[in-house]
């Protein structure tokens, strides 16, 4: 079996993931962005292929998703990726797209103003 004979021959990093093939994901990139979807390729280079993908937004404790499609992630860009648990999340925490984007608006206007810009 293929996942046998990785653990016998292990590669640190994203390439630990090869487990999670086929399953959901959730990558943090180096721009801050979150992403998450179906683990459907990763090569020596980190590079992650995802399928189903949604970049996931937040303000106030509350997310959306944004629909992304088919997604391909440079390894260099990965700041950290791990299976995910999409069931357990609470469905109370999602809100319209529109919602939690003037929600961040309004969020960096205030962080804005207590730096004094």
């Amino acid at each position: 079996m293929l996942s046998d004979e990785l653990h016998d021959n292990y590669m640190p990093g994203l390439l630990s993931l090869i487990d999670s093939i086929d399953r959901p994901i959730l990558v943090h990139l180096r721009d801050r962005r979150t992403i998450i979807g179906c683990l459907s390729s990763i090569d020596t280079y980190g590079n992650i292929l995802l399928s189903n993908t949604v970049e996931r937004v937040y303000a106030m404790d509350f997310h959306a998703d944004i629909p992304r499609g088919i997604y391909l992630v440079r390894g260099e860009n990965v700041a950290v990726a791990g299976e995910v648990d999409l069931s357990s999340e609470d469905p109370d925490k999602t809100r319209p797209l529109k919602q939690v984007l003037a929600w961040q608006e309004a969020e960096k206007l205030v962080e804005k103003r207590r730096r004094g810009g």
